[in-house]
């Protein structure tokens, strides 16, 4: 019998490993490849590699806690669902949500990853406009909205300093 890094070899990447368990979700077409693309992209971003899988490093422990935080968030899956995209029990999933509330959104990497991934998946549920118009609030649940709330304030907040910036220009 091989071994779970064995099995993972085989693969292309470090985060191809649960495909499979994503494939099973009961969720759309399009979630399945943004769940997909959560694993990628937050792996890429905390430098994951396949030896790290299956331990109990830090880094891959904490951007566990991020993704299955985000997935929680985001999409309407069970404890168990949410956790066997990870290989582990449904307390697993309650104990990572809680690092990330309790700790995990305390650390600045941590939480840029969070904001990293929170502003992928609003992008592809919602597209690239920037008008509220084309968010349908009444579907989304109250994280969501949080998550919404902040990405808007971010934007926001950047706006203003380019609108600064260009202010001073022209005093010039």
């Amino acid at each position: 019998m091989r071994t779970r890094t064995q099995k993972i070899k085989n693969g292309s990447s470090s985060w191809s490993f649960n495909n499979n368990k994503i494939s099973q979700l009961n969720v759309s077409e399009n979630n399945k490849e943004i769940i997909s693309n959560l694993f990628e992209i937050a792996y890429t971003h905390s430098n994951i590699t396949q030896e790290m899988l299956w331990t109990r490093r830090r880094t891959l422990v904490e951007t566990n806690a991020v993704i299955c935080t985000i997935i929680n968030s985001f999409f309407k899956l069970s404890l168990t669902e949410n956790a066997k995209l990870f290989n582990k029990h449904h307390a697993t999933a309650i104990h990572y949500i809680g690092l990330y509330n309790d700790s995990l959104c305390m650390d600045k990497q941590m939480r840029e990853l969070h904001e990293k991934l929170s502003n992928h998946i609003i992008k592809k549920l919602y597209g690239d406009s920037n008008e509220l118009e084309t968010v349908n609030l009444e579907t989304l649940n109250l994280m969501q909205l949080r998550e919404l709330i902040a990405a808007v304030n971010s934007k926001n907040v950047f706006l203003n300093k380019k609108i600064k910036e260009i202010k001073n220009v022209l005093d010039r």
